[in-house]
């Protein structure tokens, strides 16, 4: 049995936030705010959060196939929200900071199963406290 390869299944929760302070101003990861930014202000949030999330995602083992992301947003106020619209801006920074920090080779159909999107939980703070925790379960290559 030599050179077999054995899958070992791992569950981890982050933390990321959906509020970016960048070129002098708190910038919302959501759809209405994302939409209406300019190509560098997008760009320059999306590299923004990639840097801040990467002591979280750093503690993550290389993946070799994530079978599930749970996605549950974090929020200081009652004020009514589309957390679909936070949830698409952040999973699309979140798989593409998994991406870019070497954790997985691709964040296509063939390296990440399924999404869940939960429903919205409510704490104590400040109005840009705004976050999203992020369960996933995912299987890592031993040899």
């Amino acid at each position: 049995m030599a050179n077999e390869q054995i899958f070992n299944l791992r569950k981890e929760t982050v933390v990321v936030p959906a509020c970016v302070f960048y070129k002098g101003k708190n910038r919302y990861l959501n759809m209405n705010a994302y939409t209406n930014w300019h190509y560098q202000i997008r760009g320059g949030t999306k590299k923004k959060f990639t840097n801040l999330v990467k002591d979280e995602i750093s503690r993550l083992p290389k993946m070799k196939k994530i079978h599930s992301l749970v996605y549950t947003l974090v929020v200081p106020s009652k004020t009514k929200r589309d957390r679909m619209n936070v949830y698409s801006v952040v999973d699309k920074f979140f798989c593409d900071a998994l991406q870019e920090h070497g954790k997985i080779d691709d964040d296509s159909d063939d390296y990440i199963n399924s999404f869940t999107f939960t429903k919205t939980e409510y704490i104590k703070g400040k109005r840009n406290d705004i976050r999203v925790q992020i369960e996933l379960t995912f299987e890592t290559l031993t040899t």
